[in-house]
């Protein structure tokens, strides 16, 4: 169980992106608390959209504060 470690270790090499609502999934069990983690600026429609962690995720979190 990752949520018990005392340090964890992510490769993202060759990650090329992905959804922000994944990413905003995978952040969430990463902090203890609810991040801003990114503005997006739609030129089509100049439109903003936010990304931010979840408030609840299913399992135990990482934490914020242990080494990553």
């Amino acid at each position: 169980m990752a949520s018990r470690a005392q340090a964890l270790i992510v490769d993202l090499r060759g990650n090329r992106g992905g959804d922000p609502d994944t990413v905003a999934f995978v952040c969430s069990y990463l902090l203890d608390e609810r991040t801003h983690l990114n503005t997006m600026y739609w030129r089509s429609g100049e439109r903003t959209e936010q990304s931010w962690s979840l408030p609840h995720v299913p399992g135990a979190r990482f934490g914020g504060s242990k080494p990553l």
